[in-house]
């Protein structure tokens, strides 16, 4: 199975079915195999996130899978994630930096998700669908929610409901002109 070759022309997206990639040649989506320790991986893709080329995480229901080699083989990363994982983002100031949603709380890598540490709790009872930093700013992050929208201005450790006309309903994705995100 060939790399995920070039970052700037290759566009990944998860689905319920797994992850697909389109990349320049053929011209087509494939779906790439997220195979760990002989084992496809749970099929649902909750979100994609490239660091690089050749780093990649996905969130799944069974926790967070990581390639370094363009999608070619995948691992487990376990070290300080606890659990199911909803979103993730990264910081517009440095790509090593990734700010997870868990079903315990969120979680924040310094080391492109190598290793995680816990950034905040909860949202009283809400689940994140997706997150995004603000593209001028690395400590400004919007959630998504099953509540409404939320806001956290310590990069992830504090959130408050962002009101001010947003609904307090299901709201599932968000999108910021210069994000680096493609709001679903």
């Amino acid at each position: 199975f060939d790399a995920l070759i070039n970052y700037a022309a290759a566009v990944g997206y998860g689905t319920d079915d797994g992850l697909f990639v389109w990349r320049p040649v053929p011209g087509a989506w494939t779906r790439v195999p997220t195979v760990v320790a002989g084992l496809e991986a749970h099929p649902r893709i909750n979100d994609v996130v490239a660091l690089s080329e050749k780093s990649w995480l996905l969130a799944t229901a069974r926790g967070l899978l990581r390639s370094v080699d363009g999608g070619v083989t995948w691992r487990r990363t376990t070290t300080g994630l606890p659990g199911a994982v909803n979103a993730l983002a990264v910081s517009p100031k440095d790509p090593r930096v990734v700010l997870a949603a868990t079903t315990l709380g969120f979680q924040r890598s310094a080391d492109g998700g190598e290793t995680w540490t816990v950034s905040g709790g909860r949202l009283e009872g809400a689940d994140p669908h997706r997150l995004l930093f603000l593209p001028t700013s690395d400590r400004v992050v919007f959630a998504a929610t099953s509540r409404g929208l939320f806001r956290s201005t310590d990069a992830g450790a504090g959130w408050t409901r962002h009101a001010g006309g947003v609904p307090f309903t299901d709201i599932t994705g968000v999108g910021v002109p210069g994000a680096e995100r493609v709001p679903s």
